[in-house]
């Protein structure tokens, strides 16, 4: 409270009185602005009292987010001036102090409730920037965290805006993968399931992402994607593949491969070829996950008709034979010396049919 409070009623025409009320909003609405940024909110609201073109005042502000600014002795105050506490989330954060009027009037009743107004204001834009404060640094901690996983992960809101994007995240998507991702917020499957799996070929990388809508609070949903970089396994595979093909090739022994491709659900073949594999008379290791929705099957001294009534009898119903799709390649010649296994799969895929045709047998009929 002020040492001395000489009072003057001080009337105020109506027009002047709505002038002052436009500027202190518009300087309210201009210090808000800065409101993410902790220093420079504070600064701004400093400047806000400094610059008051009616009130000669300054603010004295916490310049950290735990620091507590004590009161000035009262005992000291000159007669005319006077100080408004300024109340936070831990108490006193602060206080305005007014030396006068710029029109050298001394103070009135309707001054100090202006006075008591700005501080009131300050005092909530004040709490509301320490709260943000919190919230901020409790949003660079979760970045971290986040940062840390061995997996891309990234975050939309109910509306497909980004939330959290990690770092591993953003090298594997560059500009354009969190697009795509974002493409699949709509897709049948997300809204039906709450879960969508998909296949990503970004930047020459390829991505498996399983994606799910989680209900974090009432009211508010968010749908999280996970990113797997497979680009690594399917370069292991194809040097597997090459491997495969050279050793059978200097033995002269057959070898088949089959190329499956199933697009109903990502990573639903290959599961279904590991279960089969017993039945397919090869070795699982010999299944290989060339993306989310496509194997190669490599048979070792078997030939192509032998492949072909194994698939056909061995393959479990789940598979529909109309919509997933193949091809049988057993001839080599024809591929690229530097990168044969790429080569064959390329040829396989260019070749592609329905199972129901690739497992028909090709028929050679001579009249006499």
């Amino acid at each position: 409270m002020p040492k001395k409070m000489p009072l003057k009623a001080t009337p105020r025409s109506t027009t002047g009185a709505a002038s002052l009320a436009g500027d202190y909003l518009r300087a309210f609405a201009g210090a808000t602005r800065q409101i993410a940024n902790f220093d420079d909110f504070y600064e701004a609201l400093r400047q806000l009292v400094h610059d008051d073109t009616y009130l000669a005042g300054s603010a004295e502000l916490p310049t950290s987010l735990n620091e507590l600014i004590a009161l000035p002795n009262f005992e000291k105050l000159e007669s005319t001036e006077t100080v408004i506490s300024i109340s936070g989330n831990e108490g006193n954060a602060g206080y305005l102090n007014y030396r006068g009027r710029r029109d050298g009037e001394p103070f009135g009743a309707e001054d100090l409730h202006l006075m008591g107004a700005i501080a009131g204001f300050v005092s909530v834009l004040t709490a509301q920037a320490q709260q943000f404060r919190k919230l901020g640094e409790a949003s660079r901690v979760l970045q971290y965290l986040i940062n840390q996983l061995p997996l891309g992960v990234v975050c939309f809101d109910a509306q497909g805006d980004l939330l959290v994007e990690s770092k591993l995240a953003r090298r594997l998507l560059g500009d354009s993968g969190a697009e795509l991702i974002r493409g699949a917020l709509s897709e049948k499957a997300l809204s039906n399931k709450g879960k969508v799996r998909m296949h990503l070929e970004v930047g020459g990388k390829l991505l498996y992402t399983e994606g799910r809508q989680l209900d974090v609070d009432e009211g508010l949903s968010i749908t999280a994607f996970v990113l797997h970089d497979m680009s690594g396994q399917r370069e292991k595979h194809l040097l597997q593949l090459e491997r495969l093909v050279y050793r059978s090739e200097s033995r002269g022994t057959p070898l088949t491969i089959a190329v499956l491709e199933d697009r109903t659900e990502a990573g639903r073949l290959y599961r279904i070829l590991r279960a089969s594999a017993e039945a397919l008379q090869m070795d699982a290791g010999n299944i290989l996950a060339l993306d989310a929705y496509t194997c190669a099957c490599v048979f070792t001294d078997k030939r192509l008709r032998t492949v072909r009534y194994l698939l056909k009898n061995a393959l479990p119903k789940l598979i529909d034979r109309e919509s997933a799709r193949g091809a049988l390649v057993a001839q080599w010649s024809h591929l690229d010396e530097e990168a044969p296994a790429q080569s064959l799969i390329e040829v396989a895929c260019e070749n592609f049919k329905p199972l129901s045709e690739v497992f028909r047998p090709a028929l050679l009929v001579l009249d006499p």
